[in-house]
């Protein structure tokens, strides 16, 4: 809904139980842990539950909000699973203008085997991705751009564990208007 009344978001993960004890692990007992009663024994430590993860350049407070700022973040359910997206050399949160093909690179480390990754354009699955491995350097060729377009990765562990990327706004001049509707909802 936000991308398509114009916003361009970050993303990040956080818990949301409003309780005032910052990584208390008796709040995921309260709610009974994530997903109604599945509780994770991740979720009842100290520092559990979803991650607002900051690609910065360097360690140090001015450069992580920097990174924040440009929107190079991204979030997980709470693995610490590593995640970096690029289009046409631009990382997540950038806006591009570009000129024919848009190619986007994604780079994942997880901590279980990846069972799936799906590029997302706007609302669309472009391409999913099957590699049951714990790293993957993955790319692909839009050979039919939109003229606007927000690119951004899901990627699910075979544990249950998830990782989104903060999208890549690109804007290609030689791009379709009319967006392709035969590809699947993701």
């Amino acid at each position: 809904e936000a991308l398509h009344r114009g916003y361009r978001p970050a993303i990040i993960g956080s818990g949301d139980t409003h309780l005032p004890g910052l990584g208390n692990p008796m709040a995921a007992h309260c709610f009974r842990g994530r997903f109604n009663k599945a509780l994770n024994i991740r979720d009842t430590g100290f520092g559990s539950g979803p991650i607002a993860a900051v690609w910065a350049e360097r360690c140090e407070r001015g450069a992580i909000w920097r990174a924040i700022e440009e929107r190079r973040t991204y979030a997980s359910t709470g693995a610490r699973i590593i995640l970096d997206v690029a289009v046409n050399g631009h990382p997540a949160g950038c806006k591009v203008d570009l000129e024919g093909n848009v190619d986007v690179a994604i780079h994942a480390h997880a901590c279980a085997h990846i069972e799936r990754i799906d590029l997302i354009r706007n609302d669309r699955c472009l391409r999913s991705w099957f590699p049951g491995e714990l790293d993957v350097d993955l790319a692909f060729k839009d050979e039919g751009p939109l003229r606007e377009g927000a690119y951004y990765v899901r990627l699910r562990q075979v544990d249950g564990e998830y990782a989104w990327s903060t999208p890549v706004w690109v804007m290609a001049q030689s791009g379709d208007e009319v967006p392709d509707d035969d590809l699947p909802m993701w």
